[in-house]
């Protein structure tokens, strides 16, 4: 499906650069056979909405198609591929509204207006469009409604109707611009987020340059020192001097490699420093972890950088001791989620029930810090905990601020078991529950939808039963 979507991107892309070619042709069928192949392990699987989803990209092919017979002055071929679209745009949003799917709506509805567009049936592709940015509208989706008002300022155009389509275009513009605003401000809230860990790897940059100065410096001691052999009492002066400078050297080397070990697993570390790069590894069974917060967001639209950084650290600097503690190896945060593992880079046989035991900890430590923050008046910090079982792959990436980092279907379905979960709950996999013991009381969710991975066993752990 997502092969399928990039040879027909490709294929737009093209035609907007150049005049239609054969090879836009082969793109656009090879991109249809994908998407026929997909649509039919999606029906094995009866999974309803992934068909929704293939049948509204072939909608969006043929869509494509039908243009480019149009430009190559085939205008039969264009009508029949438009008309095979909008069958599919139909199946898709006869599936839609059966789930009550409204963003699933909106975008079919958004396809179907660009047909109408490109058939030169402007009163009814504004017909659709009013209907999408309704919707969009009405979720609060920005990214439609942005491109609701660029559609019906463009259909307004080809309608003659050039103080209407003068309208919506500035709504247009000052929405893009509104939202390059907003984007800019979460930029600048993660770079301030994320100042600790490039201090903390400018400290150890620092540090190693002046090791590397005061070794030359050491180096040029000694030959003073040998040349001066003569001179007892400027040799004994010289050894004093050479001595306090090597225990300076020596803290100054065990406090880089202090840093270091803040930012890498021991081992890893010692690799790098030892070979100047690590393997990647692979682990047969890790517990991975997230955290999130709710509404972060908005939080941040009303919070001061200063303060809402301050309240971030207070949290994960919590979640630090806590991993500390339950042998959780730190990864990295990610704007407001916290990212960590257990299992590696020493295999354990508890990973799973760390990983929940130290979930547990932060939920009870984020109970404490709401407190705090309704006491002071201070917007609260709800939290998100997923966690799910499986192989990893690790490894150290990058050659000047390089990162460990971790991959694999794993990471995926423990940040899926994190969006699907509840504010102040632990959401576990079937994977991890399989591997707690008896201590840990667990309640059956069944199977929840979970965003590209179907169906999946998910359990609630309670508080206070590790």
């Amino acid at each position: 499906n997502n092969i399928a979507n990039l040879k027909d991107a490709i294929a737009e892309d093209a035609m907007d650069a150049s005049s239609p070619g054969d090879s836009m042709l082969v793109l656009f069928s090879e991109a249809l056979a994908l998407h026929r192949e997909a649509l039919a392990i999606r029906q094995k699987l009866d999974d309803a909405g992934g068909q929704a989803e293939i049948f509204n990209n072939m909608g969006y092919v043929l869509k494509n198609l039908g243009s480019y017979y149009e430009e190559s002055l085939h205008p039969k071929q264009a009508a029949t591929a438009w008309k095979d679209a909008e069958t599919y745009l139909r199946q898709s949003l006869a599936i839609r509204e059966k789930e009550g799917d409204k963003a699933g709506i909106m975008e079919v509805y958004n396809g179907i207006a660009d047909v109408r567009r490109r058939q030169k049936r402007y009163k009814e592709a504004l017909g659709f469009t009013q209907r999408y940015y309704a919707i969009a509208k009405e979720i609060g989706d920005q990214k439609f409604q942005q491109n609701g008002l660029k559609d019906l300022a463009r259909i307004y155009n080809n309608m003659g109707e050039y103080k209407l389509a003068y309208k919506y275009r500035e709504q247009y513009d000052e929405l893009r611009y509104a939202r390059f605003n907003e984007e800019r401000i979460k930029s600048e809230e993660r770079r301030e987020i994320v100042y600790g860990d490039r201090k903390k790897q400018g400290e150890i940059e620092r540090q190693q340059n002046e090791l590397r100065i005061r070794d030359a410096q050491l180096k040029t001691a000694s030959a003073i020192q040998y040349s001066l052999i003569g001179g007892a009492l400027l040799l004994l002066l010289l050894a004093g001097v050479m001595l306090n400078r090597n225990k300076v050297i020596r803290r100054e080397k065990q406090r880089s490699e202090n840093l270091l070990l803040n930012i890498l697993p021991a081992q890893t570390a010692e690799e790098l420093k030892k070979y100047g790069k690590a393997k990647a590894r692979r682990y047969d069974s890790v517990t991975v972890l997230f955290t999130d917060f709710q509404s972060f967001t908005q939080i941040a639209e009303r919070t001061s950088p200063e303060a809402l950084v301050a309240e971030l650290d207070e949290c994960f600097r919590a979640f630090d001791e806590i991993a500390t503690r339950f042998n959780i190896e730190k990864i990295k945060t990610i704007g407001d989620a916290y990212f960590g593992v257990a299992g590696l880079p020493n295999p354990t046989r508890t990973h799973a029930e760390d990983a929940v035991s130290a979930a547990l900890a932060m939920q009870a430590f984020m109970a404490q810090f709401r407190i705090k923050q309704k006491r002071d008046g201070k917007p609260e910090f709800f939290c998100r905990i997923g966690i799910h079982t499986g192989p990893v792959v690790s490894g150290v990436v990058g050659k000047k601020k390089f990162a460990y980092d971790i991959w694999g279907d794993t990471v995926n379905i423990a940040a899926r078991m994190e969006q699907s979960g509840e504010i102040n709950r632990v959401n576990i996999s079937q994977g991890t529950h399989d591997l707690l013991g008896p201590q840990f009381h667990c309640i059956h969710r069944g199977k929840v939808k979970a965003k590209n991975k179907g169906e999946l066993d998910m359990y609630f752990v309670e508080a206070g039963t590790e």
